[in-house]
């Protein structure tokens, strides 16, 4: 059979380009579908505006340290209208940038709704024309990301999504955030440090119970010092309109009133209406589709990757399984390199901010590993100064495997704890030990250094 391309993508974020593009440019022909904004959540809804309004946010709220080195300044006011329309502007520049990046490529761009038709058809809907056109493909890729997802809550329609944060018309003056996650916890810091009064409710018994527990106890503690409420165990019923606010209604607690209402319980996998059951693509109860370790999927022409898959939906996870679909497709030497999911260091942008990579000390232990732990807390030279520097306490802790003293988890929570993290994920990768840190001369004086004295005699 004669094909129209060699490889049809659907869903033009960064695992997608980076897949349309490598493959283009070693001489594949190549198409790529995409029904909304080039560049998927990433530049668009999630890492890239979440963080420029991280750093807004940390700006605003600089002057408190600066009057501690007699720094004369007054309390910023945010405007938040310049702040909104400067970061969808820059957003903006990145989708023309990705856009561009096909194009440079020879990438073939359908702008539309892709639905599968076959193992080798996708049909492409053009909302707007209402036109359709069908091509084919020797092999189909899908890499369509993910959607937040809303809780069967009475009067949820009434919440905004991580989605909607940044193109609010106004900031509200005081918000509920539903969800414990790292979405959640990063609006509930964003927004305090914009002014607005943040109370964050979650029905587990602690934030971030995805990370090591430390960390997630160490962040309640410095959001509660900057004044955000934070409800564990306590669940919401409904959300009810009232006046020009909402009401919400929890078990066995007050009621709570607030002008806006953000649902950040997570996000799930887009497959919906891509007619993957009716060519044999299968999926589990997310709607995550089901693939091998070569992201290929129960139809041997068709294969997925990124948040679709739900394998960990990070924006250079998502490329990293791109550029092994690229080896596998040109039968590189590199194909077997699979990717190691325990080795991916992470951060939360929170305020402290958070950085990880390996095991937890709680996934140590369900995996039955001998460990010990080594943990320390300090407070960064930057703000020895202030006159509350317990605000700004950071934490450092590595999870040690006791049988070959290999580091197998280390997480932080502290000034620029995802920059100093993706220094030691390298070494992390190189299998270090405790000794290898204490054989290891520090910088003087810096954060980072506390690594390397870390239970040192």
């Amino acid at each position: 059979m004669t094909y129209d391309y060699d490889l049809y993508v659907i869903g033009a974020g960064s695992g997608g380009v980076r897949l349309a593009r490598k493959m283009a440019h070693k001489g594949m022909r190549v198409a790529i579908a995409e029904q909304d904004a080039f560049g998927g959540t990433c530049v668009n809804k999630g890492c890239v505006p979440k963080k420029l309004l991280s750093y807004a946010s940390i700006e605003a709220s600089r002057h408190i340290v600066a009057q501690s080195y007699g720094v004369c300044s007054e309390s910023p006011r945010v405007a938040w209208e310049t702040l909104r329309d400067a970061v969808n502007k820059e957003v903006q520049r990145l989708n023309g940038l990705y856009r561009q990046l096909l194009i440079t490529h020879s990438v073939d761009i359908h702008q539309g709704h892709a639905h599968l038709t076959s193992p080798h058809h996708v049909r492409i809907t053009q909302q707007q024309e209402q036109q359709q056109t069908t091509y084919t493909s020797k092999h189909i890729v899908i890499a369509t990301g993910s959607f937040p997802y809303k809780p069967p809550i009475d009067g949820i329609d009434h919440a905004y999504t991580s989605d909607d944060m940044f193109t609010l018309p106004t900031l509200p003056q005081r918000i509920a955030i539903i969800g414990g996650g790292y979405i959640a916890v990063e609006f509930a810091c964003i927004l305090c440090g914009l002014g607005v009064d943040v109370v964050l409710i979650h029905r587990g018994p602690r934030i971030l119970s995805a990370f090591d527990e430390a960390l997630g106890t160490a962040l309640s503690h410095a959001m509660r010092l900057k004044s955000i409420d934070v409800l564990c165990s306590s669940s919401v019923t409904q959300i009810k309109k009232q006046g020009k606010g909402y009401q919400l209604k929890r078990i066995h607690a007050p009621d709570t009133h607030v002008d806006a209402v953000l649902c950040a319980t997570g996000r799930l996998p887009l497959t919906q209406d891509l007619g993957l059951e009716d060519v044999g693509v299968r999926t589990n109860d997310k709607g995550a589709i089901l693939v091998n370790d070569m992201y290929q999927s129960a139809v041997p022409s068709i294969y997925a990757i990124g948040d679709c898959i739900d394998h960990m939906n990070l924006t250079p996870v998502a490329i990293a399984q791109a550029e092994r679909l690229v080896s596998h497709f040109t039968q590189s030497a590199q194909q077997s390199n699979a990717i190691d999911y325990d080795a991916i260091p992470t951060a939360v942008f929170s305020t402290p901010p958070i950085a990880t990579i390996g095991l937890s000390e709680q996934q140590a232990h369900a995996r039955q590993k001998p460990i010990r732990t080594c943990t320390q807390r300090y407070t960064p030279l930057k703000y020895s100064l202030t006159a509350k520097s317990d605000v700004h306490t950071s934490l450092i802790k590595a999870i040690i495997n006791s049988d070959d003293h290999n580091i197998i988890g280390l997480h932080m929570i502290g000034l620029d704890a995802p920059e100093i993290m993706q220094g030691f994920a390298v070494a992390f990768r190189m299998g270090m030990t405790l000794n290898d840190l204490h054989r290891t001369i520090g910088i003087h004086p810096t954060s980072a250094e506390e690594w390397v004295t870390l239970d040192k005699p």
